[in-house]
């Protein structure tokens, strides 16, 4: 069952497809982080893009990204953050930075604010020093206070400090250490998330001190500090900890990764908790009554696969999208390519260009679009394929089939066609674009009674839905087309995917609305029905089978369809004081919903401000709102996992209500078709449940992290609360999602 750089040359543009009428084969020729940087220039008509690129691959040197991403060497780059597009627009804190002297290179923060003067400094047994892993010692000379910490010779024992930070940006933090001859390394970390690595070379001897100082971008507010070894040595004698801009000590909880390491550590970390409040707000700690839970923060691997549809194997996701790319992972963050290209190195087939030429001659193309692959009863995988001419519907789809989730897959033959201009259609009739659908974007999938169903379809007719043979696949004979669900005369509605949900008993239609470039205003709406053929009626009651363009105005009239589908997310930059993250034409999704736990996911390509037409794949959970509607949160995917191993799932996922007081960067993601991209405003909301800033109105929190807030002259929002990540700030901070009956979302991170 089918478990439910941007361009570094300014002349370039990077083009890539598979919906939409688009195609490239430049896409993955981008090696990012290599030295080949392709030059596609691409022609559009009233399609889209036409099949005209060409590559040109370039060795660059020098600082081309304008965002703070350097090239160190001719074709070597360095990214600050996990993901390579995303440094234009999300800076995270979590950031390497070099250790010893020299800075970090962050985007986000502002000017080093203390101008290297020391004013606080931090030793043993004293406000701000936490907890060490090991115990604080006196029996070598040279130190201050009183004494030193020595840390047990383990890798990962730590030091634990707690400070308070005036304002985000750069500072410059210093350690007093003793060494014997040999390096001991560190991590340092900032509220949980890895920021640098210190030597600490060898000082000659236990009683002969030198200092350290290391550069890090910090938040505002309550900061926790782990100097943290990453060699079974353990660390050196750290003698004290040195800060200047106008940093403060400030009390600790005693509940820190080393808090209880030893009697005297312990002692003086409990000493100084009693004066401590919940400061779990701005860190990655956070508080659900008396349990204060320190999440683990997440890593990402980045992969660019367009129009990624889900499917999961024993412990393993893949995702299969345009152009033969394939991509896979074990947690949805790490993902690693599989495949890509359409040519006779692919993997997935022997030799794809001779396997698949009956469709890819019919196109009259020479690539792939948006494929589907489900897992049926008799245990192969079959692989729906799909091939586009690209300026028409000239479209076949098929099947082919394997044993192996990675191939090689074999065809098993073409069973529709499309853009048989006067001729007779798979329906019988001469075949009319405007009624008739593209033969593109299937997905395959089993409803709540066994039954299988395809859902497929772009632009033209729109999209359709057709009942399948679970024996092998194909489509039960008789059915045309199958039967109509949504758009028409050419409307910009594609990318269908179904999804359902036990909880609701509720089948999700997804799609994507727009054009897939970074100009084509793409979004994701999602509509809904009981049973899996339709209707489907977004949360204004209508009917999707009505939602086409006017045959009247203009192609791919827009105006008609905005008003209509449930729409999750467009074109957004959320903005921070570290930085600001965002996408652009986020769209052709897959979902998926995990039956163990309960969470359901959203799987979709992106671009980004700023980068061009380069895309990844992003993930962001899902949450159910009371009315039985999907929201989005607002931030990218991270599990939330105590790093002490609190395995209690009501203290992980729950948010107190007085945690959410305070600011917030805010979108209204609206229902317009537009390449516009709307910036955050700010809004806070009271304690006495009052809305001030951007928007005035009120808000109440209710039971199992529900959420509603009323903006005036926006309308109720219902919604849901979540701790998600935020790769800016470096934390997990309490964000909402939720949904107007107009169908529009409403989007909050908490800033304080």
């Amino acid at each position: 069952m089918k478990l439910a750089k941007k361009t570094l040359l300014a002349t370039a543009m990077l083009l890539v497809g598979g919906g939409s009428y688009a195609q490239s084969d430049c896409e993955s020729q981008c090696n990012w982080y290599g030295s080949l940087y392709p030059v596609c220039n691409n022609q559009v008509d009233g399609w889209g893009w036409e099949n005209s690129a060409s590559c040109i691959g370039e060795n660059t040197c020098g600082d081309q990204w304008g965002d703070g991403g350097v090239v160190n060497s001719c074709g070597s780059t360095s990214t600050s953050s996990s993901s390579s597009a995303s440094s234009s627009s999300s800076s995270s804190s979590s950031s390497s930075s070099s250790s010893s002297t020299s800075s970090s290179s962050s985007s986000g923060g502002s000017a080093n604010p203390n101008d290297d003067d020391v004013n606080t400094i931090i030793d043993e047994n004293e406000t701000g020093f936490c907890s060490v892993a090991g115990s604080v010692d006196s029996n070598n000379s040279g130190y201050t206070g009183a004494g030193f910490a020595n840390t047990d010779n383990a890798n990962g024992a730590g030091i634990e400090y707690r400070v308070s930070v005036p304002a985000a940006g750069q500072y410059t933090l210093g350690w007093r250490f003793a060494n014997g001859a040999s390096a001991r390394g560190a991590t340092l970390l900032v509220n949980g998330s890895s920021a640098a690595t210190s030597a600490f070379e060898g000082t000659g001897g236990w009683a002969s001190w030198s200092t350290e100082s290391t550069s890090l971008l910090l938040p505002s507010g309550l900061v926790t500090l782990i100097v943290q070894a990453n060699t079974a040595g353990g660390l050196p004698n750290i003698d004290r900890l040195e800060l200047g801009g106008g940093i403060i000590q400030s009390a600790c909880d005693g509940s820190g990764p080393f808090a209880g390491a030893s009697s005297s550590s312990s002692s003086s970390s409990s000493s100084s908790s009693s004066s401590s409040s919940s400061s779990s707000s701005s860190s990655s700690s956070s508080s659900s009554g008396s349990a204060v839970i320190d999440f683990l923060p997440p890593s990402y691997g980045n992969v660019s696969v367009h129009d990624p549809s889900i499917v999961k194997v024993q412990n393993q996701y893949y995702v299969f999208g345009s152009h033969l790319a394939s991509a896979k992972t074990n947690d949805l963050m790490q993902w690693s390519k599989v495949s890509d290209l359409v040519n006779v190195n692919n993997p997935l087939f022997n030799d794809v260009t001779t396997e698949l030429s009956e469709a890819l001659t019919w196109a009259e193309t020479d690539t792939l679009w948006a494929p589907d692959v489900i897992q049926l009863g008799d245990g192969k995988f079959y692989f729906y394929y799909n091939a586009c001419r690209g300026d028409s519907p000239l479209s076949a789809m098929g099947i082919a089939t394997a044993n192996s989730i990675e191939g090689p897959y074999s065809d098993q033959g073409v069973f529709l066609r499309s853009g048989m201009w006067g001729l007779a259609s798979e329906d019988g009739t001469i075949y009319d674009a405007t009624i008739h659908p593209n033969v593109v974007d299937p997905d395959v999938f089993y409803d709540n009674n066994g039954k299988l169903w395809m859902v497929y379809g772009s632009y033209s007719g729109g999209l359709f839905i057709m009942e399948l043979n679970p024996a092998n696949g194909f489509p039960y004979a008789g059915q045309g087309y199958g039967k109509h669900l949504m758009g028409g005369n050419h409307s910009r509605v594609e990318g269908g995917y179904v999804l359902y949900n036990p909880e609701t008993n509720y089948y999700y239609l997804f799609v994507s609305y727009g054009g897939l470039g970074v100009d084509g205003g793409y979004n994701m709406r999602v509509a809904r029905s009981r049973s899996p053929d339709g209707p489907y009626l977004d949360s204004e009651g209508y009917d999707m089978a009505n939602v086409k363009s006017d045959p009247a105005l203009p192609l791919f009239d827009d105006v008609s369809i905005a008003p209509y589908g449930v729409k999750l997310m467009g074109n957004y930059q959320l903005n921070f004081s570290e930085g600001s993250t965002g996408y652009v034409s986020p769209g052709h999704n897959s979902a998926y919903y995990d039956e163990n736990t309960g969470q359901s996911f959203l799987i979709f390509h992106t671009r980004f401000p700023g980068a061009g037409e380069f895309h990844e794949i992003r993930v962001h959970e899902m949450l159910m709102n009371s009315q039985g509607w999907p929201v989005v949160a607002p931030l990218r995917y991270a599990p939330r996992i105590d790093r002490n191993g609190t395995t209690n799932t009501a203290a992980l996922e729950s948010v107190a209500q007085q945690e959410l007081v305070g600011n917030y960067s805010v979108v209204i993601h609206g229902k317009d078709i537009s390449a516009s991209i709307k910036n955050s405003e700010t809004l806070s909301l009271q304690s006495n449940g009052g809305v001030s800033g951007a928007y005035s109105g009120s808000w109440s929190f209710e039971d199992n992290n529900r959420f509603t807030i009323n903006l005036n002259n926006q309308g109720t929002f219902n919604g849901v609360i979540s701790r998600q990540w935020n790769e800016v700030s470096g934390e997990f901070t309490v964000t909402f999602s939720g949904l107007s009956n107009a169908g529009v979302a409403v989007w909050g991170v908490k800033t304080d």
